[in-house]
């Protein structure tokens, strides 16, 4: 077989899930003498408008259990006329159809969006059938993704040979499935602040195998973790101040907001969200993607930093102890087309330090480095 890529993706982060995979959202809702949450299944890509379909539903409303979905298209019984259409939006928000469900009571609820209103509010219709009842109240409403880790796998070693996934430590809670080439781990509805470390591989009908995988998974809080001794490790944690060390090659690390720490490891890969710093110990090359204001620390020696699509303020520390140190700019970040371009875009920050602008309202700030210390040789295109 090929070689494996192991590539975390919490699916809050940018990059497609895999062909039929599914997200799990955590939602809830209140408004006077309303309470209602529970977790609802989507698909993983959204349509044409930015809306997710969503395709189960669990929990309870004061009380009652949730029995179901009502179908797309079809109305609620007692409020005909108003169909739902199931689709939730990026960020969590109810679409003017919104969605419906049954109760165990045999009662049925439409939580949508009020844009007729002025303002514009989330309101429920609840109905009780058997007694002709009817209510439409505004709520508050909130729905947020619960991280799940897809992890991209090795083709199979004959063309179109069928791979099966082989379990060799499972997660305590939640789902592990194989999409094609792609494995997608989603939390159980429990805790997710409990760190789950699980590993399989795959198996072609021939007997061989890829590497072992293993996935340390996590929501918020701050933990210590290392990876495997035969690397392959994907390490996907929330928020929170984490240690990672990381062994042998082809690593993944998805961090949250924090102060974060990763050691060792060779060509591994560094997703970082919200405001993180990342503190870097002896790996020799990483792919980096930000999304909100990260500060790297170098304490590496020869560290090759392959910098990916960001937005924010990104901060870099250390650079000239590095002297062998190079940043790549992957993915056609900056629209840069060879190194003169990046040399002439570099800007004197104002302290001592050179920006680099990275594209839209992102850029890179290096500290203590001046740009007339820059060179060609500590930049590479793709």
């Amino acid at each position: 077989m090929s070689g494996i890529s192991v590539t975390p993706q919490p699916f809050a982060l940018a990059g497609p899930p895999p062909a039929q995979a599914e997200l799990l959202w955590q939602w809830r809702y209140t408004g006077t003498g309303i309470a209602a949450c529970g977790t609802l299944t989507t698909t993983a890509t959204t349509n044409a408008d930015g809306n997710y379909l969503i395709s189960g539903i669990t929990g309870s409303r004061n009380g009652e259990a949730i029995a179901g979905l009502e179908p797309a298209g079809d109305a609620i019984p007692g409020n005909s006329g108003y169909p739902v259409d199931n689709l939730i939006s990026r960020g969590g928000q109810l679409t003017v159809a919104g969605f419906g469900y049954a109760t165990a009571a045999g009662n049925y609820a439409n939580p949508y969006y009020a844009n007729y209103l002025r303002p514009a509010v989330d309101q429920e219709v609840f109905t009780q059938p058997a007694s002709s009842g009817f209510s439409e109240v505004p709520i508050a409403f909130r729905a947020e993704r619960v991280p799940g880790v897809t992890v991209a796998t090795a083709a199979p070693g004959v063309p179109g040979d069928m791979l099966s996934l082989h379990v060799i430590q499972a997660p305590r809670s939640g789902t592990l499935s194989l999409y094609g080439m792609t494995v997608q781990y989603v939390p159980g509805t429990r805790a997710h602040s409990q760190l789950e470390t699980f590993s399989f591989d795959l198996q072609d009908r021939h007997g061989k195998a890829t590497p072992v995988v293993t996935v340390i998974a996590a929501g918020d809080g701050s933990r210590t973790v290392t990876g495997a001794a035969s690397g392959h490790t994907n390490v996907s944690l929330g928020n929170g101040n984490d240690v990672v060390t990381l062994a042998g090659s082809d690593n993944a690390v998805t961090l949250g907001s924090g102060f974060d720490v990763v050691n060792g490891g060779r060509d591994d890969a560094i997703n970082l969200a919200g405001n993180a710093t990342l503190a870097i110990h002896g790996t020799d090359e990483m792919v980096f993607a930000g999304k909100g204001n990260v500060t790297i620390k170098d304490f590496s020696t020869g560290l090759r930093l392959d910098i990916g699509p960001a937005s924010g303020h990104d901060v870099m520390t250390g650079f000239l102890s590095d002297p062998s140190a190079v940043i790549g700019l992957a993915g056609g970040v900056g629209e840069y087309t060879d190194t003169a371009a990046v040399l002439s875009a570099l800007k004197d920050d104002g302290h001592s330090g050179t920006l680099l602008p990275l594209g839209g309202n992102g850029w890179l700030d290096l500290v203590g480095v001046a740009p007339s210390q820059l060179h060609d040789a500590n930049f590479q295109i793709g």
